[in-house]
């Protein structure tokens, strides 16, 4: 499915993701993760976004973050922009959208930054976890709060099964999914959700059983499995 944009109010556009097993991203012709990630193609991101990193700070976020995935597709085609707002600076998430094939990728993109900083710029891999005051997700109207969220967690080895259990009125089970999939990202980060999380079901929170915990408790139960 195309990618659709869904504010976390107050942090960040996000891009969403589809139930169960997550596709690949279609944001530019052909799917998949490209077979490889050269160093030139890097470099040419980087030598694109430091020329015109003064014009996307000025733009809208979701026209930035388009702006910048279309570049970044031109490198690995699983890696898309996300962009975080702090006042006057803007947070360059370099996601793989939740596809492992393209974590290397990301690493790979980040890790060639440019060692002086860009005016008005911060970058980082991945979806990093919401610490602190959880905030609101919304789309298409639709406002959620990551605290009223809730889990069931079973151990699965060395990861977790989890059943989320997502307040909003009327969703249906593709915009519950896509939900569910953000709150993940941004309360245990996207590189733990797709290491740490094994089989996930989404559910409206009116299903919740009273044993259910609070998503703020999620982050201590997943850094324990590294222990």
């Amino acid at each position: 499915m195309n990618r659709r944009s869904v504010v976390l109010v107050l942090l960040v556009v996000v891009a969403a993701c589809k139930p169960k097993e997550r596709p690949v991203a279609a944001t530019a012709p052909g799917s998949g993760s490209a077979t490889t990630t050269t160093g030139d193609q890097v470099a040419a991101f980087w030598t694109w976004f430091g020329a015109n990193a003064a014009a996307l700070h000025g733009d809208e976020p979701e026209q930035a973050m388009n702006k910048i995935t279309d570049e970044l597709v031109k490198v690995d085609r699983g890696v898309i922009a996300e962009i975080a707002l702090d006042g006057d600076t803007r947070t360059l998430v370099v996601s793989a959208d939740g596809k492992r094939d393209s974590f290397p990728a990301v690493e790979k993109i980040v890790a060639a930054k440019p060692a002086a900083p860009i005016a008005g710029w911060k970058v980082v891999a991945f979806r990093q976890r919401s610490n602190g005051e959880l905030p609101v997700l919304e789309s298409d109207g639709t406002k959620i709060s990551l605290a009223s969220t809730r889990f069931v967690a079973t151990p699965a080895g060395d990861k977790l099964d989890l059943t989320v259990f997502v307040p909003g009125p009327g969703m249906d089970d593709d915009t519950r999914a896509q939900f569910g999939f953000l709150v993940l990202d941004h309360t245990i980060g996207e590189y733990d959700m797709e290491t740490r999380i094994a089989g996930i079901d989404f559910a409206p929170i009116e299903k919740a059983p009273a044993a259910a915990k609070p998503i703020a408790e999620l982050p201590a139960m997943v850094d324990a499995l590294k222990k």
